[in-house]
């Protein structure tokens, strides 16, 4: 009789095997499409990075490669059963709680970062420890979904420049070197954003990881491989820009310049990636397509299912925030204005406000609602230029922070070097320390610029400021105006000149946050605070 019944509870225990697996991952995918439908900025903006920037393009491929690593582990992952686990709606509501203030401080990498780390946790919530367990790579590796690392293009730039000149030097070829720019006899060489290498080393970055987790057992191997991957690519970028300059020199221009010089750059990429594939083959743990043979875990108490009110505390601890998020900035604003040219007087007694100064130099901030650009001048002082990007309000593609804004126009004006100073700013009420930006060519003229923001009513002269200020604004209720404002004056020689002509400005200055806060009262619609 037991011989009799034996495949009939074998066959009892897969469908509730399969039930359970139906019942979790419908749960799973309910409250993932509730938390992406709440999100749909957040996922837009992931969606525009992805497709407009090539560096990111990608994380198109992050999903499907995910979904691969989850197949390759089916077998393991089959015949254990979906359980509840009570203890995710901790980083639940954690991730909900911080897509929410990443909304508010309209931080991206934030935003994103949150909208993973939410999806992520509803997995853990909804599938339990020992899927997840057997899942935990797949799982982290839809973090890079996160397009991050372009903030450090400017260091990229520079350390590509220094290095293609110490080489270029090295070898006794004659050259001017000037932050990114550099000159030979032949021509003219910029390291621009493009030549930075991000978008090889971000690549190369997955490609290693991805390539550690196959080939590697043993947690240092994983970490030496990982790290190769990221130095390789930086010196690599730096020696693609040496041979670059060192054709075009050889060869008078006729090679390695225009469009040539990206082929030969990724045709040089191609290559070392493969010799790094090669090179970590070597000392490899596993044959290739071997999967890793981690120890499972087993949970020895029973199982729990998805009930109705378990869903329901998961689904309003991952929407609850975002929600909040989303009604804070839905507001109507479309009452709001920007500054007239009328309402704006000098901020500087004894300076002469010129509207339309005589200079070639104009900042590009496109997503700013006004942009303002005005000479000051006073007998016996240096001219100073003043630039204001004006927002009614910051929201996703218009703020003060934003990849976009720069105060570089090419081909005329390139970033040479970014240095931060102590000014003093006098009884203007501007932070003494602040950015400053040398741009212009290799050659005269070149100008100086000092920036900050100005948010919620208050200035500060750092990007992390300006979004906890932001942040603040939308919880309580502030100033919804904003606004970056920029010195400049000319540099002919040295920076000292230039920042004692800013300084000669800022000592005049009555203070500009009522200066600014009386521009916003002068824009706010009528019969508001």
């Amino acid at each position: 009789m037991t011989a009799a019944t034996l495949p009939d509870d074998t066959m009892a225990r897969d469908d509730d095997l399969r039930a359970a697996w139906r019942r979790a991952l419908i749960t799973l995918g309910i409250l993932v499409a509730a938390v992406l439908a709440l999100s749909v900025p957040v996922v837009e903006s992931l969606l525009n990075v992805w497709w407009n920037t090539a560096t990111y393009n990608h994380c198109f491929l992050v999903v499907p490669i995910a979904a691969f690593l989850v197949w390759l582990r089916r077998e393991r992952v089959a015949p254990l059963r979906p359980r509840v686990e009570p203890l995710a709606l901790v980083p639940v509501a954690g991730a909900g709680v911080t897509l929410m203030l990443g909304e508010l401080a309209d931080i991206n990498i934030v935003q994103h970062f949150a909208l993973v780390g939410l999806i992520v946790s509803l997995a853990i919530f909804t599938l339990g420890r020992e899927v997840v367990w057997e899942l935990k790579f797949p799982l982290f590796f839809l973090f890079f979904l996160v397009p991050v690392g372009d903030q450090a293009v400017p260091f990229l730039q520079d350390i590509t420049a220094h290095f293609a000149v110490w080489l270029l030097r090295a070898i006794d070829i004659p050259i001017f070197h000037d932050g990114i720019m550099i000159e030979t006899p032949t021509g003219l060489f910029e390291v621009a954003e493009a030549c930075a290498g991000i978008r090889f080393l971000i690549a190369n970055v997955v490609i290693a990881v991805l390539f550690a987790h196959l080939a590697y057992d043993r947690w240092w191997k994983m970490a030496v491989f990982i790290g190769l991957g990221i130095l390789i690519p930086i010196v690599a970028n730096g020696i693609r820009a040496f041979g670059i300059i060192y054709i075009a020199y050889m060869t008078d221009n006729e090679y390695a310049v225009g469009v040539d010089h990206i082929v030969y750059g990724w045709g040089f990429f191609a290559a070392i990636m493969l010799i790094l594939l090669f090179i970590g083959n070597l000392f490899a743990d596993r044959r290739p397509g071997d999967m890793p043979n981690t120890p499972a875990w087993r949970m020895a108490s029973a199982p729990r299912a998805v009930t109705p009110l378990l869903a329901g505390i998961a689904a309003l601890a991952a929407l609850a925030a975002p929600a909040f998020a989303s009604y804070k900035l839905n507001r109507d604003f479309s009452a709001h204005t920007t500054p007239p040219l009328t309402a704006i007087s000098s901020p500087a007694p004894g300076w002469t406000m010129t509207a339309n100064p005589d200079i070639a130099w104009s900042p590009e901030f496109e997503s700013a609602d006004a942009n303002y650009l005005f000479r000051f001048e006073k007998e016996g002082a240096a001219p100073v230029d003043l630039f204001i990007a004006w927002y009614t309000h910051q929201r996703h593609g218009a703020k003060v922070v934003y990849f976009a804004n720069t105060f570089e126009q090419h081909p005329r004006w390139v970033r040479l070097e970014t240095r931060g100073v102590r000014l003093d700013t006098g009884a203007s009420g501007l932070p003494a320390s602040v950015r400053t930006d040398r741009i212009g060519g290799i050659r005269p003229p070149q100008r100086l610029v000092a920036s900050w923001y100005w948010v919620d009513g208050r200035f500060s002269s750092g990007a992390l400021d300006a979004k906890l200020d932001q942040l603040r604004a939308n919880l309580t209720g502030g100033e919804d105006a904003a606004a970056v404002i920029a010195l400049s004056a000319p540099l002919e020689f040295e920076r000292e000149e230039a920042l004692a002509a800013i300084e000669a400005f800022l000592a005049d200055a009555q203070p500009l946050d009522a200066w600014l806060a009386t521009l916003a009262a002068a824009a706010r619609p009528s019969g508001t605070n």
